[in-house]
This record gives C-alpha cells, structure tokens and sequence, in this order.
C-alpha cells in the first residue's frame, strides 16, 4: 500500500522502487501497486498498476547522509523531504529493503 503522495511519482515513472521494513517478496514476483482511496481499512483499495518485481536489495538510512539517486527514485524532491517522512513514518536510523 502507497500513500497517496506517491501515486503520481510512480504513474510517471519517476518512483520505480520502495523501501519496506521486510520485502515479502522476491525477484519476478508480481506486485499489485496500492492505495486506499479513503481512510485506511476503512475505504477500497486502488490499484494503480501491477508490475514485475526487478530485484531486492539491502538499504540503510540514516539522518546524515544523501543519496540522491535513491531520493529520486524513491518519489521525494530533496534527501531532507525523505530523511524527515522516514523520521516521521518509521524511525531512523532505518534499516530494510528496497523493492524495484
């Protein structure tokens, strides 16, 4: 499931991965894009796309550093728009999977 600030990035191309905590999924699996079109569980769900899984791999975040190619590809404008909704969503230093 995507927040709906994401739904445009990943219509247009311009966010062709995501980063979880566990990646629940492996290489060629397809993957059903979502978001809720209401409150969460509480609303249907949207799917925006269906896609192959391209490839997993580790990723850390943490407060100090940029990686602009990930900030891009992940959807966020700046490496502080990511830095701060990963403070704020999921705690840093982060540690999981990015999924492509």
């Amino acid at each position: 499931m995507f927040q709906p600030q994401f739904e445009q990035p990943i219509l247009d191309g311009r966010k062709g991965s995501t980063i979880r905590k566990t990646a629940r999924c492996k290489e060629g699996d397809v993957l059903s894009l979502r978001l809720w079109t209401g409150k969460p569980y509480r609303s249907k769900q949207h799917c925006m796309m269906q896609v192959a899984c391209q490839a997993i791999a580790d990723v850390r975040i943490y407060s100090d550093r940029e990686r602009d190619a990930v900030v891009e590809r992940e959807g966020f404008g700046s490496w502080e728009a990511m830095r701060d909704w990963f403070q704020t969503a999921q705690g840093l230093p982060f540690e999981g999977e990015m999924i492509r």
